[in-house]
């Protein structure tokens, strides 16, 4: 504290401009007076000089108002002599630190005053905005927040003064960005330099002791910067630097600094050390652009827009008048039909005659190729808008035919391993909207996967009325249950080529926001069915890539062998790249949280369960892991071949599920 004696400053040009061109007349009285004269003003302006920045409290008016008139002046007795720094030292029996509390008597109070002792000046004086903060210019008394909108000062440079604390990092620019009331956005524009915090009176059932107030951001969670700071400079380049490069896995799920260049430091040193697990190499790869990798352009580029046309104007001479509708579904036995407005065309050739359907011969375990004619009928034009149709009929099969589309997914396999794990996931009941949102979504992507990679057939209880309205229509050899026309079913694919994108894209997309997550294991479960999903569309894929290839050799009279081995690497891309998945989720889950190996753990309990339904699931689940060892073990050692296609159902799925049992 300083009085006019060791204050530097002279105050007096400023006083007396102020009491000359601001002041009102009425309150020129002298401070010895005993009391002061009315005021319409609740708040008392005073300009002093005292540094670069000013001191703004928001004045807003408060329910409760001190009794206490706002130009109550007491007689400050004068202060010790100062020492050689100029510094005036805690005295407590100096009668001018009457009115001063120790930092040892002070308790901060949970309700609007900040000290918790009634102080002879109506006004608090400002405080800091971090609570229970040093002062800067004090020794021993602390300051703590009351109004959200105040702004410090910054030292005066020219002050001789040593600094023991550092500066309030919450400067005016900073605070002035914030939203403001209305009520404090017309105070300060009132305000021309220092405003001081209206008198605020304690409630009279408020103790004389207060309680510490927690520390808690303005967001109402604790940690984190304060709402309206700043990094400083050099930590907000490293972190912009970091966004821009992308931490590598291993650096993420250890929450460790990642560094830039193609191989981290971190990840060399831990390349050096010996038996160091480095599965998952120096990647920063996003997952969601793993999505190309899991849809190739080889099964992709036959439902784009631009490769339909010109299949068309090749194929086709002319198109009938007349408009046909035919009822289309994905599987004969229970699943739900769609219409589909289609015309009769004029071929040029027979390549739209002839449709190649693919079926598992029991005898020999082998994928067995079918011809059957084909009717000449299409759409027209394909509208973009129609996708919504087409992806209404899949939340349809999700909706009410999930049973019955377990039961046609693999009823051609020889285990019903797949079935059954499937079955468990339909009868799993989430209690997060987020992971309830995710199972669906990890369904729809099942479905459409299937309806990707099967042929979309005339309803049988239709056909023959819908193709008797055909000019040509014949009685043909077709099909006996799967009738369709071949360009009507490439045309229909390109609706649901883009639904399955989106949906693979989706989900990649949560499952990365899972694993950066650093809430430990509290979305296991919806990061394990999000794994399982993908890794039952994915073992679609591959069979699909071979049929794709060798029908493309059949009817294109191209090399069987070019083909294949083009399929070959699809399929390994898609194993590593599953299995790179399936690494980051045992990297971030399995060494603290493996449900399935420790299945009789009480994990009702634990985050990332909820309730006893998921807990029952995970039981079930590893008791069906159990139960299909030998299956699942054989399953996993599959090698990718045209001839192993039909042994790759639960080929991806055991890898991840017999993980869980391997070393943490």
């Amino acid at each position: 504290m300083f009085d006019m004696g060791t204050d530097p400053f002279d105050y007096t040009p400023n006083v007396n401009d102020w009491a000359m061109n601001q002041m009102d007349p009425g309150y020129m009285y002298s401070p010895f007076s005993a009391s002061a004269p009315p005021s319409d003003n609740r708040f008392f302006l005073a300009t002093q000089n005292l540094g670069p920045a000013d001191i703004v409290v928001d004045p807003s008016p408060t329910e409760t108002r001190s009794s206490y008139s706002p130009l109550d002046v007491t007689l400050t007795e004068a202060s010790p002599s100062p020492d050689s720094q100029k510094f005036v030292n805690f005295n407590q029996s100096s009668p001018f630190f009457n009115n001063y509390i120790p930092d040892t008597q002070l308790s901060p109070s949970p309700g609007t005053s900040v000290i918790g002792i009634p102080s002879n000046s109506p006004y608090q004086t400002a405080v800091s905005p971090q609570i229970s903060a040093p002062s800067p210019m004090s020794d021993r008394l602390l300051y703590q927040l009351s109004e959200p909108d105040m702004i410090l000062d910054a030292p005066d440079d020219n002050l001789d003064l040593p600094s023991l604390h550092p500066q309030s990092p919450v400067q005016l620019d900073l605070v002035m960005k914030r939203p403001r009331s209305k009520a404090s956005s017309r105070t300060v524009s009132q305000a021309s330099t220092r405003t001081l915090a209206p008198p605020i009176s304690e409630p009279d059932s408020e103790p004389e002791t207060s309680q510490p107030v927690p520390t808690r951001g303005t967001n109402g969670r604790s940690g984190g910067r304060q709402l309206g700071t700043h990094l400083n400079a050099e930590v907000a380049r490293a972190a912009h630097d970091m966004r821009k490069i992308v931490a590598c896995w291993h650096c993420v799920l250890q929450r460790d600094r990642c560094g830039p260049g193609e191989i981290c430091e971190r990840c060399h040193k831990r390349s050096l050390r010996p038996n160091a697990d480095c599965g998952l190499g120096c990647s920063r790869m996003k997952l969601m652009e793993l999505a190309p990798h899991f849809l190739p352009t080889l099964l992709t580029q036959n439902h784009e827009n631009a490769y339909l046309m010109q299949f068309a104007e090749r194929h086709i001479h002319g198109w009938m008048k007349q408009e046909i509708i035919v009822m289309m579904t994905c599987g004969q036995d229970k699943m739900p039909r769609f219409p589909v407005r289609v015309y009769e065309f004029q071929p040029k050739d027979d390549e739209l005659l002839v449709q190649i359907q693919y079926e598992d011969d029991p005898r020999t375990n082998k994928r067995m190729a079918n011809r059957y004619y084909s009717p000449a009928l299409g759409m027209q034009q394909i509208n973009a808008n129609d996708e919504k149709k087409y992806d209404k009929y899949i939340n349809d099969i999700v909706d009410g035919h999930l049973d019955n589309f377990a039961k046609l997914c693999w009823h051609e396999d020889d285990n019903d391993f797949q079935q059954n794990l499937f079955k468990l996931m339909i009868q799993l009941k989430p209690t997060g909207d987020d992971e309830v949102k995710l199972l669906r979504e990890v369904f729809r992507l099942v479905v459409c996967t299937y309806i990707m990679s099967h042929v979309i057939s005339i309803a049988q209880e239709t056909k023959s009325d819908a193709l008797s309205q055909m000019h040509q229509y014949m009685n043909l050899d077709y099909s006996p249950r799967f009738t369709s026309s071949r360009l009507t079913n490439r045309q229909l694919k390109f609706f649901f080529n883009r639904i399955q994108k989106t949906i693979e894209t989706a989900i990649l997309n949560r499952l990365q926001q899972i694993f950066k997550s650093s809430k430990g294991c509290d979305k296991w479960l919806a990061a394990f069915i999000a794994v399982i999903g993908l890794c039952m569309a994915h073992e679609d894929q591959q069979k699909t890539l071979h049929l794709v290839m060798w029908t493309k050799a059949k009817t294109e009279h191209l090399d069987y062998r070019d083909l294949q081995s083009s399929a070959n690497i699809a399929c390994q891309d898609i194993d590593e790249k599953t299995n790179f998945i399936s690494q980051i989720f045992r990297w971030k889950y399995n060494r603290r949280c493996n449900p399935l190996k420790d299945a009789e753990q009480d994990w009702e309990g634990e985050a990332g369960f909820g309730n006893a339904n998921s807990v029952t699931f995970v039981r079930q689940v590893a008791q069906l892991v159990k139960d299909n060892v030998d299956f699942l073990q054989n399953r996993q050692n599959v090698s990718i071949s045209y001839n192993n296609q039909t042994k790759y159902t639960s080929r991806l799925v055991s890898r991840f599920l017999n993980s869980f049992w391997l070393p943490s």
